[in-house]
């Protein structure tokens, strides 16, 4: 898989922290994308052009933390997915 390829959340279980990997694949469930970009990898919002991109660290400092955080600033996104409703 080279840098750029769009990948599946099963496909990176190794390399993106457990807690992290959780909210990916919430995410993937409601329409985002996941794409590696070098050694780390982003998420796509549904909407397009014009939508969220969050960058998604493998191995953060305080990977419970961050994946709260990427899960807040999926919310924000201004296309307001069904799925993401709700969720706390």
């Amino acid at each position: 898989m080279s840098s750029g390829d769009w990948v599946d959340p099963k496909d990176v279980t190794g390399e993106i922290h457990k807690d992290v990997l959780a909210v990916v694949r919430v995410l993937v469930v409601s329409g985002w994308r996941l794409r590696r970009q070098g050694h780390k990898f982003y998420m796509y919002c549904p909407c397009g052009s014009g939508g969220a991109q969050l960058r998604v660290d493998g191995t953060p400092g305080n990977s419970s933390q961050r994946a709260k955080i990427l899960l807040r600033d999926a919310r924000r996104c201004p296309g307001q997915h069904e799925l993401l409703r709700g969720r706390r």
